[in-house]
């Protein structure tokens, strides 16, 4: 069983309302964290799931064993798993995605960040791609994003655009508030 620590009770600040959590066991649920989307942001999901409905049957077609070690490193590393669909967000779980920008690997790391994170990227080998190597990146770098935010809607936001235009944001605003 989890230990119920402080972090763990930060992770519950988490939510997953925008999911049907219908298909979970009230065992996963217990401990799942929430997050409470506002209504544009609902809209936006609700249609972007409807729009690509059949994309996203093919992702959960081939996405259990990616899954199951991606739930596995996230839980030793303290994170909610539902951050495993930010692979899905990134690149559809494909390993050869790449982005305009030089993002690679199912969760787009930029290069220098996956340096940062102790991948090897260099020439024609490039750890980004390797499912394993760049999940356990990706759970150090919204770890790292957590501590430095303490808040899981702006660790998503760093993450997809970078912590410098996350403060340059909390700055310009005065709050911590993502919606802000």
């Amino acid at each position: 069983t989890l230990e119920v620590t402080p972090i763990v009770r930060q992770l519950q600040a988490f939510d997953s309302s925008f999911i049907d959590l219908s298909e979970f066991p009230d065992s996963i649920m217990a401990n799942a964290p929430k997050i409470h989307l506002n209504a544009s942001a609902a809209k936006f999901l609700k249609d972007y799931n409807r729009k690509n409905e059949e994309c996203l049957q093919k992702i959960k077609e081939k996405s259990a064993p990616y899954f199951i070690m991606m739930d596995s490193i996230f839980t030793k590393y303290h994170l909610p798993i539902e951050l495993k669909y930010l692979a899905v967000v990134e690149s559809e779980l494909n390993a050869k995605a790449r982005s305009h920008v030089g993002a690679a690997g199912p969760w787009q790391l930029m290069a220098t960040t996956a340096r940062d994170l102790s991948l090897k990227v260099r020439g024609r080998y490039d750890e980004r791609t390797n499912y394993y190597k760049s999940t356990v990146a990706a759970a150090k770098y919204l770890r790292d994003l957590y501590g430095q935010f303490g808040d899981w809607l702006l660790v998503i936001a760093a993450y997809n655009s970078g912590p410098g235009k996350v403060l340059y944001a909390i700055k310009k605003t005065g709050s911590h508030n993502f919606w802000a």
